[in-house]
C-alpha cells in the first residue's frame, strides 16, 4: 500500500512567476497563451494555490527565456 503525502504548494513559486511576469509588463493572458496555460491554473499558482508540474515549470521559464534552473534559482532567492 502507497501512502500519498499532499504538501502544501510553494508560495516562493507563484510569487516568483508573478514578479518575473511584471517584470517584463505581459499580463496573465500573454503568459499563459506562450506557456500553453489557461488563465485560471496561472491566476491559482500566482496566488499559492497550486504547484505547477513540471512541463508547466519548462514552458514557464521557456516563455520568460529563461532556462529551468535560473527559474528556480529566481525561486530559491525569493524563497529566501
Amino acid at each position: 500500500m502507497f501512502m500519498v503525502v499532499r504538501t502544501p504548494p510553494n508560495p516562493a513559486v507563484g510569487a516568483t512567476v508573478k514578479r518575473l511576469r511584471e517584470a517584463r509588463s505581459m499580463t496573465q493572458e500573454d503568459v499563459a497563451f506562450a506557456a500553453r496555460l489557461n488563465v485560471s491554473g496561472l491566476s491559482k499558482l500566482e496566488r499559492g494555490k497550486v504547484d505547477p508540474l513540471w512541463g508547466t515549470i519548462e514552458r514557464i521559464a521557456k516563455t520568460f527565456g529563461m532556462s529551468v534552473s535560473e527559474l528556480a534559482q529566481a525561486i530559491e532567492d525569493t524563497a529566501g
